[in-house]
């Protein structure tokens, strides 16, 4: 991660990839759903986004420890039992 390396890597390549710069995060909502082990909710609050991370694994509980606590960082996890009620209550677009 940029933070242990010292470099801007990601969040260079998060411009690239979408388009999207810093001052069209910060102070945004930002909803990360399928946020894994909490990379890009880290890289959006660093760029100043207020950031809800959400997944369907324990991995937000990994997020949660390798990032701390953080006024700008919310995780949901999804847990099995919710995962019925929810599957047919979004729709995807890829």
């Amino acid at each position: 991660m940029d933070s242990f390396n010292g470099r801007n890597e990601s969040e260079n390549t998060f411009k690239e990839r979408t388009g999207i710069i810093l001052k069209e995060i910060k102070d945004k909502l930002v909803l990360d759903v399928g946020c894994g082990l909490g990379a890009l909710p880290k890289l959006l609050a660093n760029m100043g986004g207020d950031v809800i991370g959400i997944d369907l694994s324990y991995s937000v509980d990994v997020a949660l420890k390798n990032l701390g606590v953080k006024a700008s960082i919310n995780f949901i996890l999804i847990a099995q039992k919710q995962r019925h009620s929810l599957q047919n209550s979004f729709v995807v677009e890829t």
